[in-house]
């Protein structure tokens, strides 16, 4: 059984690969960093095409929210747009990540 099970695990990892070239995404980075008195929003989609634009917040300020969330919203309706969609998120209290895909 357990010979079976190796087997299977090998056989498994020598098809990922082949699973890894079919198909292909175009893959984009939005991150949004609040922290003192900036905000950046982060667009990358690959070296020599990152976009940074920096935004003069006040981080305990109530209209540091608005100004980071229409910020974010510009930088991500473009790429909806042109068909990307989200495909994860982490955050945590100062940077959140956003990785939109877009299929080729």
């Amino acid at each position: 059984m357990k010979k079976f099970l190796v087997g299977a695990g090998l056989l498994a990892l020598t098809a990922l690969p082949a699973l890894a070239q079919t198909g292909g995404s175009e893959v984009v980075v939005v991150r949004v960093e609040h922290n003192g008195n900036r905000g950046l929003i982060t667009v990358s989609s690959g070296a020599n095409s990152t976009q940074v634009k920096e935004l003069d917040v006040t981080f305990n300020s109530v209209k540091a929210a608005p100004i980071l969330a229409e910020a974010t919203q510009q930088a991500l309706a473009p790429l909806l747009q042109q068909g990307y969609t989200l495909t994860g998120m982490s955050g945590g209290d100062l940077v959140t990540t956003m990785v939109l895909t877009k299929k080729k």
